[in-house]
């Protein structure tokens, strides 16, 4: 894998004298040196650079770190001393495939070396590249251990303890509680749609004649477009009931001159007095 980084790190003075003798110096390393396959080691590349010599902002750096792989994002800094510029980047890898072990169960792991190219305050290009001080990996497995009719194998099987955002008893509480919340709901709504259900439809009909009866009484003090439409209404609902005082009615709120109060109030009470008890 190749990449092109900036980044700084913060060194000794004896860097900073080094920079100005080489405009343009690279290292990369790796911490720790030894390893066991499989472990997780730091690859460090520092660039020093003279800030009155080249242009740091054109500086380019490439770098691969195979055969091992890298576990994560390159952490970058930059830090200025006086006319130098250190430049550095971090990441964490490890050797996790065949080219990091050997029959001999330890192998040095070199990657491709590193590459730095800036430009010159002059405008020429200046180019450096360094080697990695090699990583030295211990294989896990002996020869003894491959010989073996029963090859040993060390593992911790016990799992980690578990963590909860919630206490799994909390958890199980509150859900108990909404559900009985929601089971009350639900008997609740389906109590009250079966007793509409149950309602005896001729309670619906007298309920509605009483109310039409009302405003029929309530309309003989009032103007005649009003005592017509309490006849009117009143009308209408004895014809859907088929009463025989249904066509009086319609005669009446249809009538000249408009019905008076006494005719509704007759008019009332013989419809109340035809009205099932």
């Amino acid at each position: 894998m190749l990449a092109v980084v900036f980044a700084a790190l913060p060194v000794c003075a004896d860097a900073a004298t080094a920079a100005t003798a080489h405009p343009l110096t690279v290292r990369a390393v790796f911490v720790p040196g030894v390893v066991e396959f499989g472990d997780a080691v730091t690859a460090r590349i520092v660039v020093t650079l003279d800030r009155d010599s080249v242009r740091t902002s054109s500086l380019r750096v490439v770098y691969g770190v195979a055969p091992l792989t890298q576990l994560g994002r390159t952490r970058e800094r930059h830090v200025n001393r006086g006319s130098t510029q250190f430049v550095t980047y971090e990441l964490r890898a490890a050797c996790l495939t065949d080219p990091c072990v050997a029959a001999s169960a330890r192998r040095s792991v070199a990657p491709a070396p590193v590459q730095a190219f800036v430009t010159r305050t002059t405008g020429a290009t200046l180019h450096a590249a360094t080697a990695w001080v090699p990583l030295t990996v211990s294989g896990r497995v002996t020869a003894a251990d491959l010989s073996a009719a029963s090859p040993p194998f060390r593992v911790d099987t016990a799992p980690p303890a578990p963590s909860y955002r919630v206490r799994p008893s909390l958890l199980g509480a509150l859900l108990d509680g909404a559900g009985a919340i929601l089971v009350a709901c639900a008997v609740g709504l389906a109590a009250a749609a079966l007793l509409r259900a149950r309602r005896p439809r001729h309670a619906a009909q007298t309920d509605e004649l009483t109310h039409a009866l009302e405003l029929a009484r309530a309309a003989r003090t009032r103007t005649e477009p009003d005592r017509r439409a309490a006849v009117g209404h009143l009308a209408r609902l004895l014809a859907r009931r088929g009463t025989e005082l249904a066509p009086a009615a319609d005669d009446l709120a249809w009538s000249r001159p408009a019905p008076t109060p006494d005719s509704l109030t007759a008019l009332v009470d013989d419809v109340e007095r035809e009205r099932p008890a």
